[in-house]
């Protein structure tokens, strides 16, 4: 085993487990000991607002990453079924206390997260030329339709409100 690089600490309550980069994650006192004797590191697709803690370890002769969240809900006796996810309640997505983890499925947490404006059905997105574009979005079951990309805002609402409208929908 390779010898602890960043050593875990107690601070207001809460176990703190020292990531690379200078982040932290807290746990709950009782996983500390056992997630905190473990060397992780912040990793995600935009680390200033998506950062995850994980650690690399072999499976089966397969270099596989472990992320903390999936370990809380593994020592808590809790496996997550394929097409769920684990969703951080808070958003703070370096807080793994048992508290703010949940299993939901991959559309509630989009839902849940900042890209999603639950008051108006639409999405943010950037297009290829970096201009902001909101991209109004209707859902009908499990299909998603799409409505369409609008320079604003408020005529994202608009078309997603005749779309509803269209479709007969109360909203």
């Amino acid at each position: 085993m390779s010898k602890l690089k960043r050593p875990a600490f107690v601070r207001d309550g809460v176990g703190v487990i020292r990531l690379t980069q200078g982040y932290e994650a807290i746990v709950d006192l009782d996983m500390l000991p056992i997630l905190g004797a473990k060397n992780w590191h912040v990793s995600g697709s935009d680390i200033t607002t998506n950062a995850y803690a994980k650690r690399k370890m072999i499976l089966n002769g397969k270099r596989e990453s472990i992320y903390l969240h999936r370990e809380v809900l593994k020592y808590h006796g809790i496996n997550i079924p394929e097409g769920m996810v684990t969703d951080h309640i808070n958003r703070n997505s370096l807080d793994n206390r048992f508290e703010n983890l949940r299993v939901i499925t991959v559309a509630m947490n989009f839902r849940n997260s900042d890209k999603w404006n639950k008051s108006i059905g639409s999405t943010l997105r950037m297009s290829k030329h970096g201009k902001v574009k909101y991209q109004a979005r209707i859902r009908i079951g499990k299909k998603q339709i799409s409505i369409g990309r609008y320079l604003t805002q408020e005529e994202a609402h608009e078309a997603y409100l005749k779309e509803a409208e269209k479709m007969g929908r109360i909203l």
